[in-house]
């Protein structure tokens, strides 16, 4: 003597599997029916629930980053256009993440891409983006060469700047000086 439990699924709901126990797995959303015969009395009663569904990841907009540079050793990485709020939390990754890895927006001091996640604490979907720090790679060389020795026989030399930077917008910049040092 006992029950005989039956789900049936409606609305898109699937049951994988478990169609006639009391605990079924089901896959998508949909109207789920249990219907329970008393195997001994033949009585009969039914139950539906509506299962939803909330796949909605959360947005994810990262800025146009800065330029990394001689003068510019650190930019903002900033995901602020993102899904945002105490049901969100962000990770972001890359070569050189020096701020807080784990807010909307951090720094980074070194080139590449960079990736912002962002995880819905509610639904548990997550979503990415990712960005690339460009780096102004026109780093200048000064090199500044004494061939000699200045002593009493030898009172002036030339200084070579021999591998160093030139060309447009290279500006060289010295002291001028004069005389016997």
């Amino acid at each position: 003597m006992g029950s005989n439990p039956i789900w049936t699924a409606a609305g898109g709901g699937i049951i994988a599997s478990g169609d006639s126990t009391l605990n079924p797995q089901i896959t998508s959303a949909g109207i789920y029916t249990l219907t329970i015969t008393n195997s001994a009395n033949g009585c009969t009663n039914t139950a539906q629930d509506t299962v939803g569904s909330d796949y909605s990841t959360p947005a994810v907009v990262v800025g146009i980053p800065d330029t990394l540079s001689c003068q510019t050793t650190q930019i903002i990485l900033d995901g602020s256009g993102s899904s945002s709020g105490a049901n969100f939390s962000y990770t972001w990754t890359g070569p050189g993440v020096s701020g807080n890895p784990d807010s909307i927006a951090t720094l980074a001091n070194v080139a590449g891409t960079y990736t912002l996640t962002v995880f819905n604490l509610l639904n548990g979907c997550m979503a990415d983006s990712t960005v690339t720090v460009p780096s102004d790679s026109s780093a200048v060389t000064a090199n500044a060469i004494a061939p000699d020795t200045l002593d009493c026989l030898q009172n002036t030399i030339l200084l070579s700047s021999a591998g160093s930077s030139n060309g447009p917008g290279i500006v060289i910049f010295g002291p001028v000086r004069t005389g016997r040092f």
